[in-house]
């Protein structure tokens, strides 16, 4: 790799092992019988000039129902949460896609639901993040649904406190 750190990691149903470059906003594979390991860059949208640099992360990574792994990125400048929150998926192929998270919100924490969805929590709202934020660190309220076909829905939990959830066997999302 680039010596960049990773966040997550997942088995494919490829074989290998996928993960996360957080600090490089790249997705790694690596074939276990050989070693091998391939990077994918996540493919962001310009970022305007006169904006202040950002520090993107690919974070957490799991495998989707529909074959492809799913993860998080998130998007902070500083200590100011940057507009620009996104899910992401890539295929076995090494093909990645982005879709945008509703209100530029930052998801955290992907899961892949017994509904086929991908569920990930929002860590810091853009809009009403507090000076200092960073994502992971600020719990909000809000999840975020993502369909196989990337419809991206958030929706908020109604509690004040809430820093998480888990899929339980029921397939319900406690």
């Amino acid at each position: 790799g680039t010596g960049g750190g990773f966040d997550g990691i997942t088995g494919g149903p490829d074989g290998n092992l996928w993960f996360t470059e957080s600090t490089t906003a790249k997705i790694g594979r690596l074939v276990p019988s050989t070693g091998q390991i391939a990077e994918f860059a996540v493919p962001l949208p310009p970022t305007p000039a006169s904006a202040p640099r950002r520090n993107t992360q690919a974070r957490d990574i799991v495998v989707g129902a529909d074959g492809a792994m799913w993860f998080d990125v998130q998007q902070v400048a500083g200590e100011s949460v940057m507009p620009t929150g996104f899910v992401g998926r890539i295929t076995t192929a090494g093909v990645v896609t982005l879709f945008a998270v509703p209100g530029g919100d930052q998801p955290i924490g992907i899961q892949a639901g017994a509904d086929g969805n991908l569920w990930s929590r929002i860590a810091v709202p853009y809009k009403s993040a507090p000076p200092c934020a960073l994502p992971g660190y600020t719990p909000t309220s809000k999840v975020v649904r993502t369909t196989p076909a990337g419809e991206v829905t958030e929706m908020d939990e109604g509690s004040p406190a809430f820093a998480g959830y888990v899929i339980g066997p029921d397939g319900n999302h406690w």
